[in-house]
């Protein structure tokens, strides 16, 4: 299994680099720059579990990148957030603090803008990607490194309206949240997946639909903000 280009893994799933003590407005302030946009391949754990060893969840390798929060608020695990190359600071693609504080650290050119997320991504006409199922439940500040799934299993969350999805589905990001960004830090719709189209669909797919393709289902559910394990295989991935 591939490893990153050179080094070992900063830390594991579940762990996050946590950001400098005062809020960093600068590039010089930032700490952990030289692994940010790194990706590297995991055996696909449950890092939730005790003990050492963890066991298996299934035979299927995990690859996850090195992203850093440039949102203003706590990015939480198993939330679908936007890259910075289709973000931009309060757009209707991720919601964003309001603060201008924020913008020096959210690129809008350059390889940083494959490395740099928004909060929650609140529209399903752009690529989206899951952030990792196993942080703490308060997620990551503004400012900290974590990991991102680019390929392989992870739990996303279900939308706020029920919807059924079967095992084999097509998944993508929940569409438009209009609700203003400064007042959704803990958003309970965004960041959301939902059906794209059903497995045995048989209808015309347009061809944004399939670009911003998540992955297929792996599990169930009919229910509100229930737990949707996903294959991610995006057909374009940056």
């Amino acid at each position: 299994m591939p490893a990153a280009a050179e080094g070992h893994p900063p830390f594991l799933p579940g762990q996050y680099m946590a950001p400098p003590t005062l809020l960093a407005t600068t590039e010089a302030q930032l700490i952990g720059t030289e692994v940010e946009g790194k990706e590297f391949w995991f055996l696909d754990y449950n890092w939730a579990a005790s003990g050492t060893v963890k066991p298996l969840r299934s035979n299927i390798p995990r690859k996850l990148r090195v992203v850093r929060n440039v949102s203003g608020f706590n990015i939480l695990p198993k939330r679908l957030v936007v890259l910075g190359l289709d973000g931009a600071a309060n757009s209707t693609t991720s919601f964003y603090g309001a603060s201008s504080t924020y913008t020096a650290i959210q690129p809008t050119s350059g390889p940083l803008v494959y490395s740099r997320t928004g909060y929650h991504a609140r529209n399903n006409t752009l690529n989206t990607y899951p952030v990792d199922e196993f942080l703490p439940s308060t997620g990551v500040p503004h400012g900290g490194l974590y990991y991102i799934v680019i390929e392989g299993p992870a739990t996303c969350i279900n939308d706020g309206a029920a919807t059924t999805i079967a095992t084999g589905d097509w998944l993508y990001g929940c569409a438009t949240v209009t609700t203003a960004a400064a007042t959704n830090a803990s958003s309970t719709v965004a960041g959301r997946l939902t059906t794209a189209f059903a497995a045995a669909a048989s209808t015309t797919i347009p061809n944004v639909t399939w670009l911003n393709l998540l992955g297929r289902s792996l599990s169930t559910t009919a229910t509100t903000g229930a737990d949707v394990l996903v294959n991610v295989r995006k057909v374009y991935d940056c």
